[in-house]
C-alpha cells in the first residue's frame, strides 16, 4: 500500500470511530480486515416563509434542500472503495416555528420526509413522523428508523451518483387550543433532519 493510500485508509478508520462519539447511538463495525462499514452523519436545514392553509385537510407545506455525498471529504477521500450505500436514520427538530398557530400550541398531523433521485419525479419515503407536538420537538433531535421500502436499485444509484434531494412535507397545522381560524398563515418554519448514511467500503 502506498503513502496516499495509507493516509487515505487510515482516516477512514479515525473517522469511523470518531464518528461514534459524533452521533452518539450509532454503531461502527469493522467487518473484518478487508472492509469497513462507516456512517456518516448528512445534516440539512428546511426554511419555509409565509405558508398559507385555506382549510383543506389534504394541504401540505413542502421544502426541498439537495445532497452530495461528495461534499464531504471522508467520502470523497474513499470513493472508489465504497461498494454498499444505505440510508440509515433520521432525526429532525423545529429551530423555528412563527406564526398562527404558535409554536407553543402547533401540533402536525405528519411530517414526512423524502427521497428524490436527480432529474426523476417518483418520491420514496425515508421516515414519517406521527402526532407532532411542535414544542417537543423544539430543539430537541427525535431519531427514527428510515422506511425499509426503499428499493435496493435506488440505493445503488446513490452508489453510483451521490447526488439527490431530500423533501421535507408537513402535515396542515392544528391548534392544541383549538381556536384557529382559516385561512392559517405561519411565518416561518425552520427545522433540521440529520440523515445518517451507512458506508461500506473495502480498506484496500
Amino acid at each position: 500500500m502506498n503513502t496516499s493510500r495509507t493516509i487515505k485508509v487510515l482516516s477512514l478508520v479515525l473517522f469511523a470511530f470518531a464518528s461514534v462519539g459524533l452521533t452518539g447511538c450509532y454503531t461502527d463495525t469493522v467487518d473484518s480486515f478487508s472492509t469497513l462499514t462507516f456512517q456518516l452523519p448528512v445534516n440539512r436545514q428546511f426554511g419555509m416563509k409565509n405558508i398559507r392553509f385555506s382549510g383543506t385537510t389534504s394541504e401540505e407545506a413542502v421544502s426541498t434542500t439537495r445532497v452530495d455525498l461528495r461534499e464531504y471529504e471522508i467520502y470523497r477521500d474513499n470513493q472508489e472503495n465504497i461498494r454498499i450505500v444505505d440510508l440509515f436514520q433520521l432525526g429532525y427538530w423545529f429551530d423555528t416555528l412563527a406564526g398562527n398557530p404558535s409554536l407553543g400550541d402547533a401540533e402536525f398531523e405528519f411530517i414526512e420526509l423524502y427521497l428524490r433521485l436527480i432529474d426523476e419525479k417518483e418520491e420514496y419515503l425515508l421516515g414519517r413522523y406521527e402526532n407532532v407536538v411542535a414544542r417537543e420537538y423544539y430543539k430537541r433531535l427525535h431519531i427514527i428508523s428510515t422506511s425499509d421500502n426503499i428499493p435496493q436499485g435506488i440505493l445503488d444509484s446513490i452508489n453510483r451518483n451521490p447526488q439527490f434531494d431530500m423533501i421535507l412535507r408537513l402535515s396542515r397545522p392544528t391548534s392544541r387550543r383549538d381556536s384557529l381560524t382559516f385561512p392559517i398563515i405561519i411565518d416561518t418554519i425552520s427545522s433540521n433532519v440529520d440523515l445518517v448514511v451507512r458506508l461500506e467500503g473495502n480498506l484496500w
